[in-house]
């Protein structure tokens, strides 16, 4: 089965997939990402980047054979593919020239939705209501965290006739509207934790190295987390707090790695891939859960629950119980090994594939 991946590689979704797809019998996968930019944060590995625009030669006679090129490669990739997936963006090329280039090779096309673009603020309103106060307070939250052109997004898709996969537990599958595609399937974050060293936490350390590390501070509740922060350490505990930011991927991997406790998020109601590394590391996650991610997610979930009213509390008691920690990190681990065993994710992708091209 040959699975080509475009076009965008978000929180290193295509590489991390792309990997683990090609370790098992039966999958032939490919990556290719078109951008005209670079991340430190993100993971390029098994990847093909293309520019979307070579703006140094616009115009010029290079820049004709550059854009020939550019879509010979791809009409010969998806030539090559039994099936497309699809992450994030809704469009490669002006006009949406891909799409007509997949669906005339009668290609069939799974949609992975990961976040933001997918999001409806009148959805988010009803399941999350820590969402709710706070874009209420400040309206840039809606545009970082929810698209207002996602009924577009689903219809142009629905159009043309692709089947919708999503993340368990990662605060999307409400936003999602069953009357416009024929099946809607779910999945769970790509992670081989076999690559990823168990590293638990000191059960015996009285100073626990609380680490944070926002991609955005409104919508993971910065505020409020430094605000417990502050408080506790009026309260004389013993800990550290380190806030994790315009650093590169290794960087951050590193200091979740020496950590004691991680936090995510306090808004979003879900949980994506760092969340789910600092388990695979063998860390206590603090992580806002709203009630549609916990109904997704498995009942031995070891993330620690907490929101805006209850995260000084939480991280007091985590601070204080050394005990409880190494249970929960202990637990973290166990469930990244089980829940994202690479075996399991592949047989997963495989099956809806299959039903996909059938």
């Amino acid at each position: 089965m040959n699975v080509l991946h475009l076009p965008e590689n978000i929180a290193s979704f295509i590489s991390e997939t792309v990997i683990l797809e090609n370790k098992f019998e039966g999958f032939k996968s490919k990556g290719v990402t078109y951008t005209n930019q670079v991340y430190d944060s993100v993971d390029y590995t098994g990847v093909e980047i293309r520019k979307k625009t070579n703006y140094e030669i616009k115009y010029k006679p290079k820049w004709f054979f550059f854009e020939i090129s550019k879509y010979y490669k791809f009409i010969k990739d998806v030539i090559w593919a039994d099936v497309i997936h699809w992450y994030w963006s809704d469009e490669i090329f002006k006009n949406n020239i891909e799409f007509k280039i997949i669906n005339f090779l009668n290609k069939p096309i799974v949609v992975e939705w990961l976040g933001s673009e997918i999001r409806i603020h009148e959805k988010e309103v009803e399941i999350n209501p820590y969402y709710k106060i706070e874009s209420a307070k400040d309206k840039e939250i809606i545009s970082l965290f929810c698209n207002r052109n996602s009924i577009l997004l689903q219809k142009k898709f629905s159009a043309l006739g692709a089947t919708p996969l999503i993340v368990r537990g990662a605060s999307i599958t409400y936003h999602v509207i069953p009357s416009l595609f024929k099946n809607i399937y779910t999945t769970r974050h790509r992670i081989n934790v076999n690559k990823y060293r168990s590293i638990l936490i000191n059960k015996d350390n009285t100073k626990p190295l609380i680490i944070h590390a926002p991609t955005d501070k409104n919508i993971k509740g910065t505020a409020f987390i430094l605000k417990a922060v502050n408080d506790l350490q009026k309260e004389n505990l013993n800990f550290e707090f380190l806030l994790l930011e315009n650093m590169t991927r290794d960087e951050v991997k590193y200091n979740v790695e020496i950590s004691d406790i991680f936090i995510d998020q306090l808004i979003c109601g879900g949980y994506g891939m760092a969340a789910t590394e600092a388990m695979a590391l063998g860390k206590p996650v603090i992580c806002y859960l709203h009630d549609a991610s916990i109904n997704e997610l498995p009942k031995n979930c070891p993330i620690v629950n907490a929101n805006p009213d209850t995260i000084k509390d939480v991280l007091r008691k985590l601070i204080i119980d050394k005990d409880a920690r190494y249970s929960i990190a202990l637990q973290s681990r166990k469930f990244a090994e089980e829940y994202y065993n690479p075996e399991i994710i592949a047989k997963e992708l495989r099956e809806v594939y299959k039903k996909v091209i059938n």
